[in-house]
C-alpha cells in the first residue's frame, strides 16, 4: 500500500492524473488477483495434502496413479505461484515434489518408500497451506 501511495504521489506531482488513476485502479486489481491466487493455492494445497495422506493406506493401483498426477500438477502450479511471491524455498520444494511424482517419466520405488514420500508430500503441502493463510 505504501508503494502504491508513493507511485500515485509521484504521478500527481508530475501532473499525470490519468496515470495516477490507472495506478490506483491497477493496485486494486492486483490486490484482488493476489487474494484469489492465495485462496487457490491454499485450496489446492489442502486437497493434495489430504490425498497424499490417504495414499499411505491400501488402495487400488489407479489411486496411486491419480495421486501421482495430482501431486505433479499441483506441485508445478503452487510452485509457480509461490515463485512469483518470492517464497523461493517453498517453491523449490514443490518443484522437487513435482519431479519425484512425475507421471510422464515415473520413478519406480518400493511401496514402503512411496509411503514415506506421500507423507512428505502431505507435510510439504500442509506447510504451504499454513504459510499461505491470510
Amino acid at each position: 500500500m505504501k508503494l502504491l501511495l508513493n507511485l500515485t504521489a509521484d504521478a500527481f506531482l508530475a501532473g499525470d492524473v490519468g496515470n495516477m488513476a490507472h495506478q490506483i485502479f491497477r493496485g486494486r486489481l492486483d490486490t484482488a488477483y493476489n487474494r484469489a491466487r492465495l485462496l487457490m493455492v491454499r485450496n489446492v494445497a489442502v486437497i493434495v495434502a489430504i490425498a497424499s495422506l490417504l495414499a499411505v493406506g491400501p488402495w487400488p493401483y489407479g489411486y496411486y496413479q491419480l495421486v501421482r498426477v495430482v501431486v505433479f500438477f499441483a506441485g508445478a502450479y503452487c510452485g509457480a505461484m509461490l515463485w512469483r511471491t518470492d517464497q523461493r524455498n517453498l517453491a523449490w520444494g514443490l518443484f522437487a515434489a513435482a519431479l519425484v511424482f512425475n507421471p510422464f517419466m515415473p520413478v519406480h520405488l518400493p511401496r514402503e518408500l512411496w509411503a514415506v514420500l506421500n507423507v512428505g508430500a502431505a507435510v510439504l503441502f500442509g506447510v504451504v497451506w499454513y504459510c499461505q493463510r491470510g
